[in-house]
């Protein structure tokens, strides 16, 4: 690892000390959604295998577990769309977020994870489209934390969203370790 002086004319070796974590990258898997609270299955592809520890807490649970104690960088992007067939005849307020929960412990919501978007009708001039992305950094305080990526409505009432890969872009979840 090399680092700038402070001239910026010259590079100097960093400290020791010094890791760089890459991240582990999870596919999102595509769905229909209709209920308020829905785990989204993210833990059955793992798209790159960085430096990070991140597991599965078994496949189709949804849940990425966290192996060591630190601070960690939580990124999500993903694509909906109101379902072709069965469309909802209203508009709706979908909003993704992330949970954490430790070992012993309850379900808690992750500060500042939530996104969310105002979803129109399917249909010509409607804009049934929309994609939700959001990266917060969360401190893991127990070793084994399960994370899930969740889907809820913020209009109160439940309505049909399907996560698709937009242009045939995968949706990912990503979790990369700090410090």
């Amino acid at each position: 690892v090399l680092s700038s002086t402070a001239t910026g004319t010259d590079w100097v070796a960093a400290g020791s000390g010094s890791t760089v974590y890459t991240a582990a990258i999870w596919q999102v898997e595509n769905d229909i959604f209709t209920t308020d609270n829905t785990t989204i299955i993210c833990d059955t592809t793992r798209i790159y295998n960085g430096t990070t520890s991140v597991s599965n807490a078994g496949a189709t649970s949804g849940s990425l577990v966290i192996d060591d104690v630190g601070v960690y960088e939580i990124s999500y992007s993903v694509s909906v769309r109101v379902p072709q067939s069965g469309a909802p005849s209203t508009r709706q307020v979908p909003a993704l977020y992330l949970t954490e929960t430790r070992p012993g412990a309850s379900e808690g919501k992750i500060p500042g994870s939530v996104n969310s978007a105002y979803l129109r009708l399917y249909g010509s001039n409607q804009g049934g489209f929309t994609s939700f992305s959001n990266k917060v950094y969360f401190a893991i305080t127990t070793a084994s934390t399960e994370i899930q990526l969740k889907i809820v409505w913020l209009d109160g009432t439940d309505k049909d969203v399907e996560i698709y890969s937009a242009a045939g872009i995968q949706n990912t979840i990503s979790i990369r370790r700090i410090t």
